[in-house]
């Protein structure tokens, strides 16, 4: 059978690092990249870079723009309909989602959007592929990467575990 492909979900922040290497590490073929007016610039920046880095690389990139990046309500809709057209028009790939970068509500909008739809990859840093997987801890480093003390969970655990504790 042979491997999907990949298609990446990311919100874009003021540092772009964090997204260069999960896109180097995972080599996604098309890239969505959630952003703001004033974010829309990394985007280049980050596409350049990782062009630069691996050559080999093709990459589609589609920037979908949050009109008010502290807005949840209008991240979220954009983040409901990125992730609707996606899944319409590319079938057959793994959809994930990087988060990491981007206003706090920018990540939550596109995390509870991807909820809805079930089943997604939910990315932290380039470290969290698996589903539903986030790492977090006191150490690690600006990338996100996992050390010795970092904890990892699964909000779909914990999401099941919560209704039957009632909490």
């Amino acid at each position: 059978m042979q491997q999907p492909k990949n298609l990446m979900i990311y919100t874009v922040g003021g540092t772009p690092e964090p997204i260069i290497k999960s896109i180097l590490t995972y080599k996604p073929e098309i890239c969505y990249f959630l952003c703001s007016e004033e974010t829309e610039p990394i985007v280049t920046k980050i596409l350049t870079e990782v062009r630069t880095k691996d050559q080999s690389l093709t990459l589609e990139s589609l920037v979908r723009r949050v009109k008010n990046p502290e807005d949840i309500i209008e991240c979220y809709r954009t983040a409901h309909q990125t992730l609707t057209e996606a899944r319409k028009k590319y079938q057959n790939y793994m959809i994930s989602i990087d988060y990491t970068g981007g206003t706090k509500s920018m990540s939550a909008g596109l995390v509870l959007a991807a909820t809805k739809f079930g089943s997604f990859a939910i990315g932290k840093g380039a470290y969290a592929m698996e589903p539903f997987k986030y790492i977090g801890g006191e150490l690690r480093d600006q990338y996100g990467s996992p050390s010795n003390n970092s904890r990892v969970c699964n909000p779909s655990v914990l999401y099941e575990r919560g209704k039957e504790l009632d909490v």
